[in-house]
């Protein structure tokens, strides 16, 4: 009798730190939303949401190439960190799902917007992947993956976003 109340005990206890540790990771509540992780605090923090409008803006009639801009309103977002240390954010994404369909980007402010240029094509080629800005991909939880900035990324606005989205997930560094 004494082993058997043993055994429960020790499985109860098993139990216990297994849900303990699985309530310990930090994950966003909605898929293919991007938030802040406040580690240091142990919550998470949503990112201001903006939608991108794409314009493509050509040069001496298209002859001399054209460039394609993404611009979201306001000149600076209302979520703000601090400039000069890593930042980790998170995203949770359906099964499957690649988590490198995400850039950060850094905008520039220009009067009531923000705006960053996606392509600079000329005649004889184009340059892509312009104003994107690296961070480190992990797995996070079940189904999350957890993105971590470098630590030298210089004071502005920045927002992440997915290939296959409009929607901009904005934040500055100060």
């Amino acid at each position: 009798m004494k082993s058997k109340l043993s055994a429960y005990a020790v499985i109860f206890v098993w139990a216990i730190c297994l849900c303990a540790r699985a309530q310990s990771v930090l994950e966003p509540d909605n898929f293919n939303t991007v938030v802040y992780l406040d580690t240091a605090s142990g919550k998470v923090v949503p990112l201001e949401r903006e939608t991108a409008s794409e314009s493509t803006k050509l040069r001496a009639l298209g002859f001399g190439g054209a460039k394609q801009v993404a611009t979201v309103p306001g000149s600076s977002s209302p979520v703000q960190f601090p400039a000069g240390q890593s930042h980790t954010f998170a995203v949770r994404l359906a099964q499957g799902a690649d988590p490198g369909k995400f850039h950060l980007y850094k905008f520039a402010s220009t009067g009531n917007a923000r705006a960053v240029v996606l392509t600079n094509a000329y005649v004889v080629g184009a340059k892509a992947g312009m104003g994107t800005v690296h961070f480190d991909t992990s797995t996070l939880g079940t189904t999350s993956f957890k993105f971590v900035t470098e630590s030298n990324l210089p004071p502005g606005e920045y927002g992440f976003s997915a290939n296959d989205s409009q929607d901009v997930y904005c934040f500055s560094l100060k």
